[in-house]
């Protein structure tokens, strides 16, 4: 008797409660949820949900290493694509104007450009040294490659190439087309090319002089620093020469005339 009055008050107690309703066979609502006790339900670990703000956060964050690996990924196939097809005179760099990207250190004042890092930072210092000790209007471009057109040789393409970024170097550091002198050598090709203004060619150096230098490029460009070297301490000697020559030419003639009119004075 006395458990079936425990029984009754328990059972009294449980539905007095408001926030539980049985429901039916283990089934019981709590605050408007039912909940399910059954044996056979497989209980799992909820994953709580994230905030709008967070989702967006990480949306944007993988939308930015989106774009970043894709603008890397460009910026190689740009560089490829410049190194296999080669450069043209639009998009080679011009020291004067772009130095970060003609040298490995270009706070300096440069007449080299090597866009492609063939010469390491310590030979293109010197090379430049050396040229800017001189004190001429010599250029050296150094490439990977070169863009040819169909039909055309790419000997003629070299010449025209170095030909037209000597007029823009003259120009970018006002100096003289015409007694400037543009050394190009072009790595696929394995040659090197020296253009220049009429009068440099022509009165001070002959064109079988500069076709000499080329030949002895070509034939030790394996040391590609110690080639230049020689190049450009050749052409500098025989520009000196050739001033210090003529500079003795137009005074023997001032000399003559001089020693002319003395005599056609003391002959009156």
């Amino acid at each position: 008797m006395t458990i079936i009055l425990l029984l009754n008050l328990y059972m009294i107690i449980i539905y007095a409660r408001e926030d539980f309703k049985h429901i039916g066979s283990h089934k019981f609502r709590f605050n408007d949820e039912i909940l399910d006790i059954s044996r056979d339900v497989n209980i799992k670990k909820a994953v709580p949900i994230q905030s709008r703000v967070n989702n967006n956060y990480e949306n944007s964050q993988k939308l930015f290493k989106k774009y970043s690996l894709l603008k890397i990924k460009k910026m190689e196939q740009d560089n490829t694509n410049t190194q296999s097809i080669g450069y043209t005179t639009q998009d080679y760099p011009n020291p004067a104007i772009n130095p970060e990207l003609c040298l490995h250190n270009f706070f300096m004042k440069s007449h080299i450009c090597d866009p492609d890092g063939i010469l390491t930072e310590e030979e293109q210092k010197n090379l430049n040294h050396k040229l800017l000790d001189s004190n001429l209007n010599i250029f050296v471009t150094i490439s990977q490659n070169l863009f040819v057109e169909t039909g055309v040789s790419k000997s003629d393409a070299q010449i025209s190439f170095a030909n037209e970024i000597l007029k823009k170097y003259s120009e970018s550091f006002h100096s003289d087309y015409n007694k400037s002198i543009l050394l190009s050598y072009v790595k696929e090709f394995g040659t090197l090319k020296i253009v220049s203004g009429e009068y440099m060619i022509g009165k001070k150096i002959k064109q079988e002089f500069i076709d000499t230098l080329e030949q002895e490029f070509q034939t030790n460009q394996k040391e590609l620093y110690k080639s230049f070297n020689t190049v450009i301490e050749k052409l500098v000697q025989k520009i000196i020469k050739s001033d210090i020559s003529n500079s003795f030419r137009i005074l023997i003639n001032k000399n003559k005339k001089y020693l002319f009119k003395l005599k056609y004075i003391q002959l009156y």
